[in-house]
Parts: structure tokens; sequence; C-alpha cells
């Protein structure tokens, strides 16, 4: 992606976790038409501006101004691959850390039941 401008690795990043423009911009506190200027290359962020949308993405600044490409953190399956997290991923887990310990637990319960569910219901 290092011919991309700034404004479209934003695009990417931003269709990538499925977010829209107004939900990123309230992440980032701007109104949505200062994160439409970012996306269209009219306006580049300030320094904070730049740090706030590495971390809400989970790239560095670098990535965004076209220096590097992607760190992709990863994790090791149980057969010790080495598995790349997309940003999706990455947002769950995310979320996921900011949630207290038992609330955690409930979520992984949920999750597992509704997984045994689509399993169920695919076999049939």
């Amino acid at each position: 992606m290092a011919e991309y401008s700034f404004g479209e690795r934003l695009l990417h990043l931003r269709k990538q976790t499925g977010l829209t423009q107004q939900a990123v911009a309230d992440k980032l506190n701007i109104h949505r038409t200062s994160y439409t200027k970012y996306e269209t290359g009219v306006v580049t962020p300030d320094h904070q501006g730049l740090v706030a949308l590495a971390e809400l993405f989970g790239v560095t600044v670098d990535y965004l101004v076209g220096h590097d490409e992607p760190s992709t953190p990863s994790v090791t399956d149980a057969e010790g691959e080495r598995m790349h997290l997309t940003l999706q991923e990455q947002l769950l887990v995310q979320m996921f850390r900011q949630l207290n310990y038992a609330d955690q637990q409930t979520l992984v319960q949920q999750v597992q039941r509704t997984c045994q569910q689509l399993k169920r219901n695919r076999t049939k």
C-alpha cells in the first residue's frame, strides 16, 4: 500500500474496520466533516490527531504518512502457527480489554454459545 496517499490509507483502514466516518469522528471527538477532509486529502491532522488515528486503527504514524508498511500484531494458534490479527480482530481485543473481568467472562460465554449455535445451524 506504499503508493497510497494519507487519505487513501485512512479510507482503507476505516473500511477494513467497518466503521463509518461518523463513528471515527466520534471516537476522535471531532466533527465528521473534519474527518472527511482527512480522507479526501484536503486537510492533514496535527501531530496529536495522527497519533489518535494510529491508535484507533492499530497502525503506526509512519504507516499513516506513507513511510512504512503496517506492523500487524500476531498470535500463535493451538498448532504453534503465527496468525496475524486483522484490524477488526484488533478492535475486538481492544474492546474486550476495556471490560472488567466479570464482563469479559460473560462475553466469552456468550460468544461460545453463539459459535456453537452457528455450527449446529450449518450442519442442519
